[in-house]
C-alpha cells in the first residue's frame, strides 16, 4: 500500500488538460462505447481515460510506485498545460 496521505486512485492515461480541448460548451465529452458499438452518455474529462492505480506495478493495486509516477506526471503536465495554448496557436 502507498504511504501517501491522499493517494491518487483515478490515474488518467490521457491527461485531463488535453481531454478538455475536445469538450463541448458544457465541458462534456461525447464517449464512444466501443465494446457495445454505441455512443455513451456525455461525461466530463475527469470521468474518462483513467483506470484505478493505472501506473501501479500491478494495475488496480495501490502501491508507492503508482503515486511516484503520478506525482512526476502531474508536475510535467502542469507545465505542458500552461504552454499548450501557445503551442496550438502557433
Amino acid at each position: 500500500m502507498t504511504s501517501h496521505t491522499n493517494p491518487t486512485k483515478k490515474q488518467h492515461f490521457v491527461p485531463q488538460f488535453y481531454l478538455k480541448l475536445f469538450a463541448d460548451q458544457q465541458n462534456l465529452l461525447q464517449v464512444l462505447d466501443i465494446k457495445n458499438m454505441r455512443l455513451g452518455l456525455p461525461r466530463s474529462p475527469a470521468g474518462v481515460a483513467y483506470e484505478p492505480y493505472f501506473y501501479a506495478i500491478e494495475t488496480g493495486v495501490p502501491d508507492e510506485a503508482s503515486q511516484q509516477i503520478e506525482d512526476w506526471l502531474q508536475k510535467h503536465e502542469d507545465i505542458i498545460a500552461k504552454e499548450l495554448p501557445q503551442i496550438i496557436e502557433r
